[in-house]
């Protein structure tokens, strides 16, 4: 597994678990090693790995979107399901969004990557993860 991030299966203590299946973490930078030299990892591997990740999902999965964007399209999405009233492009743009296979998070040293469980089996074949 790599040393810089790690997979988590979401349940209902995360956000967006609604929508998607699992989170790829990206660990902090003060707390873990890389290689057997024991160089410290810095920021910027960390955001290569990320950047890496995401170019790979959007390559394979096509266009993802913000996880709130599409935590808000889920319920937008639900709401519409009740017969809520909405424009025809406002429901086709929330499809669109509520259904992507991928998502990303990122708020200062956090760095996520959201997916369904389609999207989780490819990435691990890919990267090697188990």
């Amino acid at each position: 597994m790599s040393a810089l991030f790690r997979i988590i299966k979401l349940n209902g203590r995360h956000t967006a678990h609604e929508c998607f299946s699992h989170m790829v973490e990206f660990k902090l930078v003060s707390t873990y090693l890389r290689n057997r030299a024991q160089r410290p990892v810095v920021a910027t591997d960390i955001r290569f790995e990320f950047y890496s990740i995401m170019k790979w999902c959007w390559e394979t999965f096509g266009p993802g979107a913000e996880r709130d964007s599409v935590f808000y399209a889920y319920y937008e999405k639900k709401a519409h399901q009740l017969n809520v009233k909405m424009s025809s492009t406002r429901i086709e743009k929330i499809l669109e969004i509520a259904d992507v296979k991928w998502g990303w998070f990122i708020e200062g040293t956090k760095h996520r990557i959201y997916l369904k469980d389609e999207a989780v089996t490819l990435l691990k074949l890919k990267w090697d993860v188990t």
